[in-house]
């Protein structure tokens, strides 16, 4: 029996002599070998530390491998991390409807004492849909009620722009560079109709000017699309008075002031019945500079006629601008 005792015991410091212990090597798992780490990572272990018992040596040395760590996609981690958290449709298009709601009642304000008619009926559209989306979401059309008020939102958020810094509106600045185009448009009936180095040099300065405004209007630079197009536009009024002599044709005459009747009527919806101070004063400039281009094309003076329309419409650009401005600062008119 003794004899028996005597074996089971050697036989079992034998198997602790070989079990590897938490001393012996890391508790990390093996880069090669894909096994995740031991519970017991990052435990500081001191070298002098007492062997571990029999029963966990053994379990180290003859137990199942730990399983692999699995890395989730981070879409699913973040899936799976908050779907306890996650909130029934109707709760999320409820605070969809509040979103919207809030920035109606933000921006209203702003839009409708501009006076800008396009702004107003923008805002009242985003106003509509965002009613249409409360009787959808009445109706347990939870899709339609979110499509609905996101469009509301979008609409809110057009008119505002369009009632904000008029260098920041799309609309606007696409606007100054088509008017600048047709300014250059009639640089270059001068220029064929007397060719001159001096005015060509110019006028293909114009030209790389207004494609420049054209590529930053394109890649979303506003400001800067917007002061390249008020600088064509400056620069064919500088021509027109610099080379006085060259011959304006009817046909040019009557562009230019079909070009300022246009902007007029532009013009009057942005401004509203009620603009600023300062923006009815350039309005009324605007208004007496196409009295005078009209009166110069029936005394056939086709080059004041151009002039004169083409001050119509730096005017009416200056009173939008004032309008529009947050400053309080007034701006300066063109004579």
């Amino acid at each position: 029996m003794r004899a028996r005792i005597g074996t089971a015991l050697g036989f079992s410091l034998l198997l602790g002599l070989f079990a590897p212990r938490a001393v012996d090597r890391p508790l990390a798992a093996d880069s090669s070998g894909g096994r995740a780490a031991s519970p017991g990572a990052g435990i500081s272990t001191s070298p002098a530390a007492a062997p571990a018992p029999f029963i966990s040596a053994v379990a180290v040395a003859v137990g199942p491998p730990a399983l692999p760590t699995v890395a989730w996609p981070s879409g699913i981690a973040a899936a799976s991390v908050s779907e306890g958290d996650s909130i029934s449709e109707p709760d999320r298009i409820a605070r969809e409807l509040l979103h919207t709601d809030r920035l109606i009642s933000v921006l209203r304000p702003k839009v409708f004492r501009s006076g800008n008619s396009s702004a107003r009926e923008h805002f009242g559209e985003a106003i509509k849909r965002e009613q249409e989306a409360r009787d959808a979401c009445d109706l347990r059309l939870y899709a339609r009620a979110a499509r609905l008020t996101r469009e509301a939102r979008s609409l809110a958020r057009e008119a505002a722009v369009m009632v904000g810094p008029p260098e920041e509106d799309p609309v606007y600045v696409s606007r100054a560079i088509e008017h600048a185009g047709d300014a250059l448009g009639l640089a270059g009936d001068l220029l064929r109709s007397a060719a001159r180095p001096s005015f060509t040099k110019r006028y293909a300065g114009l030209e790389q000017d207004l494609a420049g405004a054209r590529e930053l209007y394109k890649a979303g630079e506003m400001k800067r699309a917007h002061a390249k197009a008020i600088g064509v536009r400056d620069g064919v009024l500088e021509l027109l008075r610099d080379f006085d002599d060259l011959p304006v044709s009817l046909d040019t005459a009557s562009k230019a002031l079909q070009g300022a009747e246009k902007a007029l009527e532009q013009a009057s919806k942005e401004l509203g019945k009620k603009p600023n101070a300062s923006a009815l004063r350039l309005q009324r400039e605007a208004l007496d500079q196409f009295t005078k281009a009209r009166s110069a094309f029936a005394r056939k003076e086709y080059r004041d006629a151009v002039i004169h329309s083409r001050l119509v419409e730096r005017n009416l650009e200056n009173a939008v601008a004032a309008q529009r401005s947050e400053t309080k600062q007034p701006v300066k008119n063109e004579a």
